[in-house]
């Protein structure tokens, strides 16, 4: 993975745009650079996301170059592990991502698949941010999903108990 080092701040030009790296107050007179003026940051090219689109993380805020630098050894590390350096990440767009980028799945299966994101994953944990996804976050889902049914499960008992008992010729209950 490569990975580099840059320093910006955020005044702004004439126009109101930010400067950026090429603020002027950013290097001193010897061009080297000014230690009360600007942010370091990092920037590391990832391997390729599920959807075969290129990934890049930039970070910054950071004092030194020094901290700019082990920040970014340390987000190296957690994407070489298979965790997602990409913090910022929410879990419905990831799962999106994941369908589309596995093209040789069946129809029947694909559909499944569909079905699961749909109607359980993205509703229960699509707003969760992927680094912040926990154990706690899928225990609620399926506790979630648990009420979900009693309440269907029940809704059908008591519409087969009205149908059964002849309620009514035609109103919907009984249909």
């Amino acid at each position: 993975m490569k990975g580099s080092t840059y320093k910006r701040c955020r005044c702004r030009g004439a126009d109101g745009k930010e400067i950026g790296a090429d603020c002027p107050r950013l290097h001193r007179k010897d061009g080297s650079w000014n230690p009360r003026h600007g942010t370091w940051y990092f920037q590391i090219e990832l391997e390729p996301g599920p959807n075969g689109k290129r990934r890049k993380l930039r970070r910054g805020g950071f004092e030194s170059e020094d901290d700019a630098e082990d920040a970014m050894d340390e987000a190296k590390e957690k994407e070489a592990r298979g965790g997602n350096a990409q913090a910022d990440e929410l879990t419905g767009p990831y799962l999106d991502d994941w369908l589309k980028a596995h093209k040789g799945l069946r129809r029947t299966t694909r559909q499944l698949y569909e079905g699961h994101i749909r109607n359980y994953l993205k509703p229960h944990l699509g707003h969760i941010r992927l680094h912040r996804l926990r154990v706690k976050h899928l225990d609620a889902m399926f506790e979630a999903i648990d009420v979900e049914n009693a309440v269907t499960v029940q809704a059908n008992e008591d519409r087969r108990g009205l149908r059964a008992a002849g309620c009514c010729a035609g109103c919907l209950a009984c249909r």
